[in-house]
């Protein structure tokens, strides 16, 4: 491990970070914009921190059981956090519902089970 300058993406100032001496200059600017405290950093810190968050929710309800549906699921967080679509939305054959839309505090997963309807007739 070396200290380099590096050059924080958003805001262009010098941050000196501990890299790989064979580090390229992407990386070493890369680990910059990852220490940098100006506001487009720490927006883009906190939305890979709620991505992250939303990926493990998605494994802990499907992950095991489903891995299709979470791969979908997965698939689909940059879209919604670019706000390209507002939620997505799975029926299972298993009565259940899944849906995973932007909320105010990130990105908001929900499964909701159906009780089998039964019939009188």
């Amino acid at each position: 491990m070396t200290t380099k300058i590096g050059f924080c993406r958003y805001c262009n100032n010098q941050r000196m970070v501990e890299v790989p001496d064979d580090a390229t200059e992407e990386l070493i600017n890369q680990e910059a914009t990852a220490t940098c405290d100006c506001y487009r950093a720490k927006a883009e810190r906190e939305k890979e921190y709620q991505k992250e968050a939303c990926i493990a929710n998605i494994d802990d309800m499907l992950g095991k059981k489903y891995p299709e549906i979470a791969s979908l699921l997965k698939d689909s967080i940059d879209a919604i956090q670019a706000s390209k679509i507002k939620k997505i939305t799975v029926n299972t054959h298993f009565n259940q519902t899944i849906r995973l839309q932007k909320a105010k505090d990130g990105i908001k997963v929900e499964l909701e089970r159906k009780l089998k309807e039964e019939s009188l007739a």
